[in-house]
């Protein structure tokens, strides 16, 4: 799917440019993931949409990179096909979230 860049997404998102590349990468914790960690920094709890899934799942979910990119709008989400979560629920709820804050199709 492709989303319309506005001013409100780039300010949701860490906006990265180099070369040829212009993208707009954006956290999981802020639609869908929760993380709750021990003192020592370890993974307690993990919740994707409120649902519980392992410690070592957090864990796999934290190198997950969703990302926009910004010339063609499209979305993109790297390495939750290791995860049991899932590249297209991923893709679903960042297209959700942006769509709360201000996203429009293209």
């Amino acid at each position: 799917m492709k989303i319309k860049v506005t001013d409100n997404i780039l300010k949701k998102g860490n906006r990265w440019t180099k070369g040829k590349f212009d993208r707009v990468y954006f956290d999981l914790k802020d639609f869908g993931l929760k993380l709750e960690y021990y003192k020592t920094g370890n993974i307690s709890g993990c919740f994707w949409k409120g649902d519980r899934y392992s410690n070592a799942e957090g864990r796999r979910l934290q190198g997950v990179k969703a990302y926009m990119d910004v010339p063609t709008g499209e979305i993109h989400v790297n390495n939750a096909d290791r995860t049991d979560v899932g590249t297209e629920e991923i893709e679903k709820s960042l297209i959700e979230w942006l769509k709360q804050n201000g996203a429009v199709k293209a």
